[in-house]
């Protein structure tokens, strides 16, 4: 928290990296359950109201992320989409083989996700390396399959083990695993 004379935080990379690095420092210390950032507030007794009106939301997520902070886990896909050039003109029959192509290639990355989501939710879970995860929606046409983990700080080093072999060696898949992060994913608090 710091005095701004503005109402008004216009962003930039200078203070998006000093947030960060006061998220980060927090973070050295304890889990933080993270502010939005450039959130202004008049005064120090509006700061204190907030709190006071936020009070249950920051307590469960502070409860929900105690001692853990967040991964990233993306994990890239094989398949690359099929017809994803402009679709051919020389005749109905080629557009509608176009179609099936696009069509069987997404059907295919979307199972392919959907084993991967499986297989790796199984081996963090059974190896106890997670609290929670949060998956991303696969669009059509993705080419990773991403997730936010709730990992106990003192497990990190296990999960990154646990993920790359799940991951890359037994499924042969490229895995990018970025973090650890502040909880935002999975602080109710954080999206108020």
């Amino acid at each position: 928290m710091s005095d701004t004379p503005d109402m008004i935080v216009a962003p930039s990379v200078v203070r998006a990296r000093a947030h960060d690095n006061v998220v980060r420092d927090a973070m050295s210390r304890a889990t933080p359950v993270p502010a939005r950032f450039g959130q202004v507030l008049a005064t120090d007794a509006d700061a204190a109201d907030l709190l006071a009106q936020r009070r249950d939301s920051l307590l469960e997520s502070l409860a929900r992320v105690r001692d853990c902070v967040e991964m990233t886990v993306r994990i890239l896909l094989g398949s690359q989409p099929a017809g994803a050039g402009p679709a051919p003109r020389e005749s109905g029959s080629a557009y509608l083989r176009w179609v099936r192509e696009r069509q069987q290639t997404r059907q295919s990355v979307a199972d392919q996700a959907e084993f991967l989501r499986a297989a790796l939710a199984r081996a963090v879970e059974d190896a106890g390396v997670v609290r929670e995860i949060l998956w991303a929606r696969v669009a059509p046409g993705a080419q990773s399959l991403e997730s936010a983990h709730l990992v106990p700080r003192s497990l990190l080093a296990r999960h990154r083990d646990v993920v790359r072999t799940a991951v890359e060696r037994d499924h042969r898949m490229k895995v990018m695993l970025s973090g650890p992060w502040a909880p935002y994913t999975f602080c109710a608090a954080s999206r108020e």
